[in-house]
């Protein structure tokens, strides 16, 4: 069996995170969660378990979507982050998006929340699948320009050409 959907909910209303995870729950996935309040606590939740995603309401008091994504952002944590509002204007959604959430799905349509979820997860992994790719082959540059630089006979590098 597949393992659950690990999703932190930013949300200081907890009947509105349950619609939106009865929502997914309603697409297929599997789902564990958490609902947190206030900056402590989603800071806490982040130190202390492993998230796959986070739901982030926008106007939690003190606390909503912009604010999580600035502090994602200071702590070099690489989690997707999908807002979710009841009411975000155009201009609003558009700075969040650039700010680096992956989506916003309004509360009115949760309906879409699933496939922004899996949007979401795909585009993180083909992320984490690329930046790996470039550690690698910064480790091999490092390794020929290390062999090259160290050679004690002399290397000759060839091409075929066709």
């Amino acid at each position: 069996m597949a393992s659950a959907l690990r999703i932190l909910v930013l949300e200081d209303n907890p009947p509105d995170a349950e619609l939106a995870v009865r929502a997914l729950k309603t697409a297929g996935w599997r789902v564990e969660w958490r609902c947190v309040e206030t900056e402590q606590t989603f800071r806490q939740a982040l130190e202390a378990e492993s998230w796959d995603l986070i739901l982030a309401d926008f106007s939690v008091p003190g606390f909503g979507a912009a604010a999580a994504l600035e502090h994602l952002q200071h702590t070099n944590r690489d989690l997707p982050v999908i807002v979710v509002s009841g009411s975000i204007g155009e201009e609003m959604a558009v700075t969040l998006l650039r700010a680096g959430a992956y989506d916003f799905v309004m509360k009115g349509h949760l309906t879409r929340l699933a496939s922004a979820v899996e949007r979401a997860l795909r585009e993180a992994e083909q992320r984490r699948e690329k930046q790996l790719a470039e550690q690698e082959r910064g480790v091999l540059a490092t390794r020929w320009r290390l062999l090259l630089a160290h050679a004690l006979d002399g290397v000759v590098l060839q091409q075929a050409v066709r």
